[in-house]
């Protein structure tokens, strides 16, 4: 059983308690600087092209609509971390970090995920403060709308080569934003230059939650090994589904106002998400990690999810691995709660600069060894935008 002591500091650095009543959230007052070895600067993206929210990512009834979304740039410093070696030609540019949280809580730069990753890989990585569902503004297709404006931003500046991180249900969100984009390209919406519609070249998925209907055993067998409980899930899902649930303008069959939980942009794990997952292999497959514990409550319908991406004819484009013994989105919590997670990070790392088959072994190159691991110091190469971002340390 997990002591009460990890369930605490789980909750206590992803589960919330530095949101204030209101959702007003103590991330927002810290300076932006306060990582020493990294150089951070703060963008707004505007809102895309109205052609982006096409489909499920508009609101029937016109009450949530998309709004400018708060970017976040981390970049390594190299003074502080040293240079990195090469990497494969195929890594990518920016690394897009999408956080967890259930979709009702959470923040872009709570922990120490991104700066890791940052360092970690040399990669510039850009996060984003997508609306979460502590009120019904923030309800599907809140967040959904967010990322793609996010997206929608780096496609606008020439980025070629990006990867997409989420946890939990950053992962899931992460997911319907590529099969949303699937059915964008499927329907022959026209998207010429600077408005490009291309996939990620990487995606990694900790932990995802993938199934909000609630019917994986797991949840229940599970929960006395998780940190995850399963009385967080039902009022997140209650929450989110909140504005697709009460909608009263008549909406399409295929709709997630109709079909509900059960619609693969919020539960891609049960079966009757196939024929969707089937669109994205027919329009391109990026690069895919799927990581996760044994022993958390999301374990059968992670690997429902796997097994889904087979079916659909992902192929050797998608990575598994099941690390027994963690618990949920051990990946990014404090390592002391968790013997493996070095391992799992070094696994990403390898995916990312390497490729999917890896290649080299940098388990003794995280933090607490001799050597520091990286790929590219700072890829700029074919995105003339990055070059003169970050101007001040």
């Amino acid at each position: 059983m997990i002591p009460f002591a990890a369930r605490l500091v789980w909750c206590a650095t992803f589960g919330g308690v530095g949101m204030f009543p209101f959702g007003i959230d103590v991330m927002d007052w810290l300076p932006l600087n306060m990582w020493k070895g990294y150089t951070c600067a703060h963008e707004v993206a505007p809102i895309a092209e109205e052609k982006w929210y096409q489909g499920d990512a508009t609101d029937p009834e016109g009450i949530i609509t998309p709004k400018a979304v708060d970017l976040y740039w981390i970049k390594p410093d190299p003074a502080v971390w040293g240079t990195w070696p090469p990497c494969s030609p195929t890594a990518p540019e920016v690394i897009l970090v999408v956080f967890g949280g259930g979709y009702i809580q959470g923040h872009p730069l709570e922990g120490d995920r991104c700066h890791e990753i940052a360092r970690l890989t040399g990669i510039t990585v850009l996060t984003f403060k997508y609306r979460t569902a502590i009120r019904i503004s923030g309800a599907f297709p809140a967040a959904l709308q967010d990322i793609i404006t996010a997206y929608a931003f780096l496609m606008s500046r020439g980025v070629k080569r990006l990867a997409i991180i989420g946890d939990s249900a950053g992962a899931g969100l992460s997911l319907a934003l590529l099969q949303h984009f699937s059915c964008l390209a499927s329907s022959g919406t026209p998207f010429p230059p600077p408005s490009r519609l291309e996939p990620p070249s990487h995606m990694i998925l900790y932990s995802p939650w993938v199934d909000l209907t609630l019917s994986s055993p797991s949840i229940q067998s599970n929960a006395q090994y998780d940190v995850l409980l399963p009385t967080m899930l039902a009022p997140a899902v209650w929450l989110y589904s909140a504005a697709a649930r009460s909608c009263k303008v008549p909406t399409g069959p295929n709709s997630v106002q109709n079909i509900g939980l059960h619609h693969p942009l919020l539960s891609p794990a049960l079966d009757s998400s196939v024929d969707s997952l089937k669109r994205v292999a027919e329009w391109s497959i990026p690069e895919i990690l799927v990581s996760w514990g044994s022993v958390e409550i999301l374990d059968d319908e992670i690997m429902q999810l796997c097994e889904n991406f087979q079916k659909a004819g992902f192929g050797e484009h998608v990575k598994q691995h099941r690390w027994d013994g963690e618990v949920h989105v051990f990946q990014v919590i404090p390592s002391i709660f968790s013997q493996k997670r070095k391992e799992a990070l070094a696994e990403s790392v390898e995916f990312l600069l390497l490729g999917a088959g890896g290649g080299s072994d940098l388990k003794e190159s995280l933090p607490g060894s001799k050597h520091q691991v990286g790929g590219l110091l700072f890829l700029t190469g074919d995105c003339p935008m990055l070059k003169d971002l970050f101007v001040t340390a």
